[in-house]
């Protein structure tokens, strides 16, 4: 909600790109801390957060995209979100892998 207010902010100001040069990155970032702050402290199983958090390292790859795709000027904050998101992801994977498998043929029936 945040990041499509500013979005919508920078095009009606005339879009010079903030929004997504910096907000979405760091927004992604913040969802994705937050995440695992919040299933730290209340201790949640990870059958509880597990697929919320995949789904958080993939959107935060998206910042990562668009700069591949030319759409962001200044890469920092989007490389930085995409690389943290990427480290997120494969830790999961290496951590537990068992637990991601078990999420994703519930999830997706598989």
């Amino acid at each position: 909600l945040f990041s499509g207010s500013c979005a919508l902010l920078d095009y009606f100001t005339g879009w010079h790109g903030w929004s997504v040069d910096f907000v979405f990155p760091i927004a992604c970032l913040v969802v994705l801390f937050s995440m695992g702050l919040i299933t730290k402290v209340l201790q949640l199983e990870p059958s509880e957060y597990l697929f919320y958090l995949i789904q958080g390292c993939a959107f935060g790859i998206l910042p990562l995209l668009l700069f591949i795709a030319g759409i962001i000027k200044v890469p920092a904050p989007s490389v930085l979100c995409g690389g943290v998101s990427f480290l997120f992801f494969m830790a999961l994977m290496i951590f537990r892998p068992g637990e991601v498998r078990r999420e994703m043929h519930k999830k997706f029936r598989l």
